[in-house]
């Protein structure tokens, strides 16, 4: 595990620089999380203060879905410049010239399905974090699902930007490369990002303190706990950007690698096929 932890973290320095060192790729990712990081402080916080103690219960279910909707925007930004960055590096780790131009315009066409992705994958972390809370075995069986949903679905931002594929056929067709490259039963997950992850995860944990306090009628309290809700949003939005943007890297040149057989950009075949084993 620490090797795999160690090879990961690795693989994500590696990525992350190349994102930085190629000039047109860098400004994607820091618009992208500028993009979400507005959606979701504005959002988040008009709910928070509709959410106060004195508001009628109409008021609450509308700050409800005010932090719904803002959380599920941000994510979306967050994916859609994902995907952007994706085609834009397929190009540049091939060696040539990225083209953004060409990289937004195919990404509108796959709007739809990176909406319905977005949402799929929403569901299935909140139905995972769910499972986590029940108890010893709880948090077992979820440590097992998200390791198999992990690895299963790793390939699907590759397969909706380079095929076309809706969410759901993207996500059949990522676990079909899976299968065929490491067998029916691979083990093992994809590390790439999830120092980032963890921090984004824990950045939504504490979230939800500060949308609590920023609802109380203390104003002091509600600074203190709008103030909180900008730090854990900010770390988040972060998190989750970094996170993306390396995996989106490497997600580029693993499916070339697992679709195609090809080695692209810095990372070797041992090191592309080290994501799982057979089982």
């Amino acid at each position: 595990m620490a090797d795999r932890q160690q090879i990961g973290r690795a693989l994500t320095a590696r990525a992350w620089a190349f994102v930085r060192d190629v000039s047109r790729l860098r400004s994607v990712p820091i618009r992208g999380a500028a993009a979400a990081l507005v959606c979701a402080v504005v959002t988040i916080v008009a709910g928070a203060n509709l959410n106060g103690e004195d508001q009628p219960a109409g008021w609450r279910i509308v700050a409800v879905a005010v932090v719904l909707l803002g959380a599920y925007v941000a994510a979306l930004l967050v994916v859609y410049s994902n995907a952007v960055l994706l085609a834009a590096a397929d190009r540049a780790l091939r060696g040539d010239q990225p083209d953004l131009g060409g990289a937004r315009a195919t990404i509108r066409g796959r709007l739809g399905s990176i909406a319905g992705w977005t949402l799929v994958s929403a569901v299935a972390t909140l139905g995972l974090g769910f499972v986590r809370l029940l108890g010893i075995a709880g948090m077992l069986t979820g440590r097992v699902w998200a390791a198999k949903w992990g690895l299963r679905s790793y390939l699907v931002a590759p397969v909706l930007v380079f095929e076309g594929a809706g969410a759901l056929a993207a996500l059949r067709r990522s676990d079909q490369l899976v299968e065929q490259r490491w067998g029916p039963n691979p083990i093992g997950n994809v590390a790439i990002g999830s120092d980032y992850a963890v921090t984004a995860g824990i950045g939504v944990f504490f979230s939800f303190l500060g949308m609590g306090l920023a609802g109380w009628d203390t104003p002091w309290v509600r600074l203190i706990g709008t103030v909180i809700l900008i730090i854990t949003i900010s770390t988040t939005v972060r998190g989750a950007v970094i996170c993306g943007a390396t995996r989106a890297v490497f997600g580029a040149a693993l499916y070339r690698y697992v679709a195609e057989q090809q080695v692209v950009g810095p990372f070797s075949a041992v090191e592309l096929d080290s994501v799982a084993q057979h089982n």
